[in-house]
């Protein structure tokens, strides 16, 4: 697994597990060889086997408005296209999953996709992403 930005070292099988178990990803097990760990001031962007790029955002400050996610989901439609990936996943830690409703432009996109998980799942990923364990 290779790093960028400020170093960050997590088990592939880690972000293999949460991608796979939690978001239902189906990508066959050669892509998880590759998983690069990008720290952001918002959390971390992981790409994994240049194919599936992933976004890890704690909806804390105004993180789960609905303009906002819908901001987050085309940067990340633009990120995909360009470099050259299959697929982008938002992951939105929120205190309350299941009452974050966001719309965009890009709904009509079916490689483009936003989950909503618990925030404190998403800041135990986070952390690891960061060196914390």
């Amino acid at each position: 697994m290779s790093t960028s930005g400020p170093e960050a070292v997590v088990p592939g099988e880690v972000i293999e597990a949460f991608v796979r178990g939690r978001l239902g990803c189906s990508c066959p097990a050669e892509v998880f060889a590759q998983i690069a760990v990008e720290e952001r001031p918002q959390g971390c962007r992981i790409a994994i086997g240049d194919r599936l790029l992933l976004d890890l955002v704690a909806a804390a400050d105004g993180a789960a408005d609905p303009e906002r996610v819908g901001a987050m989901l085309e940067a990340g439609r633009q990120e995909r296209d360009r470099r050259g990936m299959n697929r982008f996943r938002l992951v939105l830690g929120c205190a309350d999953p299941d009452g974050l409703v966001a719309t965009s432009p890009i709904d009509r996109d079916d490689r483009v996709h936003l989950h909503r998980v618990p925030l404190a799942e998403v800041q135990g990923l986070m952390a690891r992403c960061r060196g914390g364990h």
